[in-house]
C-alpha cells in the first residue's frame, strides 16, 4: 500500500471523525447536576435501554469509530468526479431511506433517542456514501447505444 492511500485514507477517517464531533457540539447542552453545570450530550450508548448524559467525548468516540472506518474507506474510492457523485447520492438516498423507515427511538426515550437517532443517520450517510462509491466502480462508465445502420 502506498503511502498516498495511506495518507488519503487517514484523511477520510479524520473528515468523518470531525462530522461526528461537529453534531456532538451541536447537540451538546448544559445541565445542572449535584449543584454543578455540566455539559454533555444525552444519548443512548449501544446495548443500553436507558438514556445517559455523557461528556461529549463518549459519543464522538462511540460513534466516530465507525464513522472513522467508512470514512476511510470512503477516501480511497473517491478518484474521480463520477464516484464523488455517486457517493453524494448514495449518501442522500441511505438518509432519506432512514428518514422515511422513522425509528422509535424519539417517541420512546425523548430527546436522548432524538440524539441517538441524529448519530445513526450520520452512520447512515457515512455507509450510503461508501456504497455509492463502491458502485460507481461496477458500473460502467457509459452504456453503449444499439447502432442502428445509416438511411443513404
Amino acid at each position: 500500500m502506498p503511502v498516498r492511500d495511506l495518507v488519503i485514507g487517514l484523511g477520510g477517517a479524520l473528515v468523518a471523525l470531525a462530522a461526528t464531533l461537529i453534531l456532538a457540539l451541536c447537540l451538546a447542552e448544559t445541565r445542572q447536576r449535584f449543584g454543578q453545570s455540566e455539559w454533555g450530550v444525552l444519548w443512548m450508548p449501544g446495548k443500553s435501554w436507558s438514556s445517559r448524559f455523557s461528556p461529549v467525548w463518549q459519543p464522538v468516540l462511540a460513534h466516530g469509530a465507525v464513522n472513522m472506518v467508512f470514512g476511510y474507506l470512503l477516501a480511497g474510492k473517491l478518484t474521480t468526479k463520477r464516484s464523488a457523485l455517486f457517493a453524494a447520492a448514495g449518501a442522500l438516498t441511505a438518509v432519506v431511506l432512514a428518514l422515511l423507515i422513522g425509528s422509535p427511538l424519539e417517541s420512546t426515550y425523548g430527546k436522548a433517542g432524538r440524539n441517538t437517532a441524529w448519530f445513526c443517520d450520520l452512520f447512515f450517510a457515512c455507509a450510503g456514501a461508501f456504497a455509492g462509491a463502491s458502485l460507481a466502480e461496477k458500473l460502467p462508465a457509459r452504456v453503449e447505444r444499439l447502432k442502428r445502420p445509416r438511411r443513404k
